[in-house]
């Protein structure tokens, strides 16, 4: 019985001494979205080539990046090997490995601590970017899917009964938006200034979409919205087919932060028309997804282009969010 209590004992002092040890001495100093942003895509970026180079279907992979959630910003005592880390944002501590089997071992790790959660950073991969046309501005055609479903009898109802709409921002958290492009009237586009690159990349604008989805994206929600509705890209692919969850997550964030500071976007709504079938699902974009809600903006995503369940699909199958399908042309 004595030797019972002992091993008892010596087991609590381990816990004990382990949820102490998480943390180091020395504090994280708290860092905002923005330097989250950029210091991810430089991550992102610095990792890219040689993770992807030998992967014929990026998405359905694991990058070789951990995300740890704590309870705290203060940095973690131990990265098992990381080359490269972000804390500081968020009770979030991003940890990049050479090697999988590195990311695999440090993972196996950090599950055995005092965590909230531990996750691989998953790919989303858009496989190929979208055509766009050009259409004069004034022959606006209604969609054969805004036909579907009925758009074209709710704008009816609201000029039949002189109904006035506030102002409604759509941020478009995608590849970006072609302004120039003649569909769109300009007054309807409002720019975020939120991009993804380089941190010395100047090449573009904060709007430029060298892959079109975004632009494809934004002409849907254009088409089936009445003039009250304004768009905002948000750019989260960092020029290429390619993202991560942590980076759409800092999108989102990023939007949510728009609605704190009035002076800036008011974001009344964020469209998510990504899609990953793995993981089943994402606690960190959940978060985000959770965080954007509770703040009074509806978050619509997309339930994937596989008729298939949407359970299967990342951020589709988060119930809080409004998922939206596709239907048969009509």
């Amino acid at each position: 019985m004595k030797r019972i209590k002992k091993i008892l004992s010596f087991l609590l002092i381990i816990l004990v001494v382990n949820s102490l040890n998480l943390y180091s001495s020395a504090n994280t100093n708290e860092i905002t979205v923005e330097e989250f942003k950029s210091q991810l895509c430089n991550m992102f970026y610095e990792n890219i080539n040689f993770e992807i180079s030998s992967i014929i279907n990026p998405e359905n992979l694991p990058t070789n990046r951990v995300i740890v959630k704590t309870n705290s910003n203060s940095a973690l005592v131990n990265d098992y090997g990381a080359t490269s880390k972000i804390e500081g944002y968020n009770n979030l501590h991003i940890f990049q490995y050479s090697t999988a089997p590195e990311a695999q071992i440090a993972f196996k790790k950090f599950e055995n601590t005092d965590t909230v959660y531990v996750e691989y950073d998953h790919y989303i991969s858009l496989k190929t970017s979208s055509s766009t046309t050009n259409t004069e501005v004034n022959q606006k055609p209604l969609s054969w899917n805004t036909k579907a479903v009925r758009v074209d009898e709710a704008l009816m109802y609201l000029a039949e009964n002189n109904i006035e709409l506030s102002e409604t921002v759509v941020a478009v958290v995608d590849t970006g938006l072609y302004s120039e492009h003649s569909y769109f009237d300009n007054n309807r586009i409002v720019d975020s200034d939120y991009r993804l690159t380089f941190s010395d990349d100047l090449s573009f604008s904060s709007m430029d979409d060298e892959l079109k989805h975004g632009t494809h994206v934004s002409g849907i929600v254009y088409d089936n919205t009445p003039d009250n509705v304004k768009i905002s890209p948000y750019v989260a692919f960092p020029g290429s087919l390619l993202t991560s969850f942590a980076l759409i997550s800092a999108a989102i964030d990023a939007a949510v932060y728009e609605n704190f500071d009035k002076d800036l976007i008011n974001i009344h709504v964020i469209n998510l028309s990504v899609t990953s079938v793995s993981p089943n699902s994402n606690k960190t974009v959940e978060e985000s997804i959770e965080k954007a809600i509770s703040n009074n903006i509806v978050v619509v995503v997309a339930a994937g282009n596989a008729s298939n369940d949407a359970n299967l699909y990342a951020p589709g199958n988060y119930t809080p969010a409004i998922t939206v399908a596709a239907t048969d042309y009509k």
